[in-house]
């Protein structure tokens, strides 16, 4: 029994000393009404949001428009991409992100917009979008547009009539490791049970290594004590 608590508080420091990192959630949403070539009506398409108030766990957390890093768009089964930098560009926004006591969204901003602009606003992107793009998450259509003149613009709506706002539609906040560029390397969307994991930093993973020898010692010490 004691091993077990010592155990238990080992992870308890661990989950307490994480690192601080960014934090990305997704949404999922289906392709209707599409004029981009390569981007077919009824295929998936999902839209990350990248933000980062300094925190280091996703438990009991808030974000403001402020905190937004990065979005990413990815059409065609990922190889179609949109990035762009939310620190140098905000986007128009109304609301907050906000998790609960086990790290899953409670809250999510109702409106996200970025009027199309050039790439060189700090956006990157694959074949073929080019020009003046533009965004919007405020459960409205379209989701996504370009164009490059002379061409018209270029576009795509959402089946369910734009991407849904609601907390419940976006996974649960997850430590981001990639970059925001294109091709972009979002973290793969967890399955819709994954639970958010904080990260170990480089000190908690030394005190982590540190105690669990010291349970080592305790039982060579003590035979008689039984995990």
């Amino acid at each position: 029994m004691k091993t077990h608590r010592i155990a238990a508080a080992v992870l308890a420091c661990a989950a307490a000393c994480a690192q601080a990192a960014p934090f990305a959630t997704w949404n999922n949403g289906t392709v209707a009404n599409s004029s981009i070539p390569g981007v077919a009506n009824g295929s998936t398409y999902s839209v990350t949001l990248v933000f980062d108030n300094g925190g280091n766990t996703v438990l009991n957390q808030s974000w403001s428009a402020g905190d937004l890093t990065c979005v990413i768009y990815r059409m065609a089964g990922g190889t179609i991409v949109y990035a762009q930098d939310l620190v140098a560009n905000p986007p128009d926004a109304v609301g907050s992100a906000t998790t609960d006591a086990t790290g899953y969204l409670n809250a999510m901003f109702t409106y996200l917009n970025r009027a199309p602009a050039p790439a060189s606003l700090q956006y990157s992107a694959t074949s073929p979008i080019a020009g003046h793009a533009g965004w919007t998450a405020n459960g409205a259509n379209p989701v996504f547009g370009y164009w490059a003149a002379p061409s018209p613009e270029l576009s795509f709506d959402d089946a369910a009539g734009g991407v849904q706002m609601a907390a419940s539609q976006w996974g649960p906040p997850q430590a981001f490791t990639g970059t925001c560029a294109a091709p972009a390397t979002p973290p793969a969307p967890p399955t819709s049970n994954a639970t958010p994991v904080p990260t170990l930093g480089h000190a908690a993973l030394a005190l982590l290594a540190g105690l669990l020898g010291a349970v080592g010692v305790i039982r060579r010490r003590n035979p008689s004590i039984r995990g």
